[in-house]
């Protein structure tokens, strides 16, 4: 699950970079601002995204629990089902900023390549800049990671409460703060 923590900023970059920018270029929104407020498109595909990912995860989990509980039969099944439900929270409570960030930018561009790439170089570049400032500077520099959503995925399967607590609460802190930017730009946009 540790593992699985690590990629799935970038694997919900891939699938949530497109929610509204591929719309936007061919001017399809517009058909649905005759019928809903532009809140509504934003926020509904927000929502159609994280249940899309949900599932996805969801399976991902459960055969993955599976196989390690009926392969190597290392721990009880119910073992397993109960550390694959707390990794199952982890991994939705770290996805979702990483969706609401992929709305915000998708919004403001009508490219979905760009988007993507846009998206994978927000994910990627600030851990990678964080990263190396922490290793070639002499002053610990983890902290920093702190300011992204990134910096509290080991919260989010730690053994105390509080510091799982803490954690999910900051993963909807990010959340929240992604889709304020996000709706805020959306409304002024040229759809």
């Amino acid at each position: 699950f540790v593992i699985l923590l690590i990629c799935f900023p970038y694997v919900t970059s891939i699938a949530a970079f497109n929610q509204t920018s591929g719309d936007i270029r061919n001017r399809g929104l517009r058909y649905l601002l005759l019928r809903t407020e532009r809140p509504n498109i934003f926020l509904g595909r927000f929502l159609g995204t994280t249940y899309f990912i949900t599932i996805s995860m969801a399976v991902v989990v459960v055969l993955l629990s599976l196989y390690i509980g009926l392969k190597f039969g290392i721990y009880p099944m119910g073992d397993m089902m109960g550390w694959s439900a707390q990794g199952f929270v982890a991994f939705l409570l770290l996805t979702l900023p990483y969706i609401a960030m992929c709305a915000w930018i998708s919004g403001l561009l009508d490219s979905p390549f760009g988007s993507l790439t846009l998206c994978l170089l927000t994910t990627g570049f600030p851990i990678l800049l964080f990263k190396t400032a922490d290793d070639t500077i002499a002053a610990d520099l983890e902290w920093l990671t702190r300011l992204l959503p990134w910096g509290w995925k080991a919260d989010l399967l730690s053994g105390d409460l509080q510091t799982r607590l803490i954690g999910c609460g900051m993963m909807l802190v990010f959340t929240g703060f992604f889709l304020f930017l996000g709706l805020t730009s959306f409304r002024k946009r040229d759809l």
